[in-house]
């Protein structure tokens, strides 16, 4: 149903996913209207695997700080830069970059421990 609102193919497929708690102070119209321009840049994004690959590696380079080794790396601060240019430019909602950051503070707290490398 939103693919199909959106004008984006396989829209007359249905799959009831839960939707989001909608925010009184917001135009509902503005909502999906922001909805259906991130749903635009996904599916854009990720028609085939070289484009996706290519996308992600221009902003983590833009991004990414090199260490000592010359390897690169996503700090924190950098995360959250990147983060304020996805909501710029994608429209994504401050709260789903706070839900990515929790996520990956644990995916990295879940490696570490199982590497041994820091933490436990």
């Amino acid at each position: 149903q939103h693919r199909a609102r959106c004008g984006l193919p396989g829209g007359g497929e249905s799959t009831r996913l839960p939707s989001p708690a909608s925010r009184a102070d917001e135009d509902p119209e503005q909502g999906v209207e922001m909805r259906c321009k991130v749903v635009r840049h996904l599916a854009t994004a990720l028609q085939n695997e070289e484009t996706a690959g290519a996308s992600s590696a221009k902003l983590f380079d833009q991004y990414a700080v090199r260490d000592d080794g010359g390897a690169p790396r996503l700090t924190e601060e950098m995360f959250r830069k990147l983060a304020a240019r996805l909501q710029d430019t994608w429209g994504i909602q401050a709260s789903d970059i706070d839900l990515m950051l929790q996520t990956l503070r644990r995916w990295r707290f879940q490696k570490n421990a199982t590497t041994g490398s820091k933490g436990i």
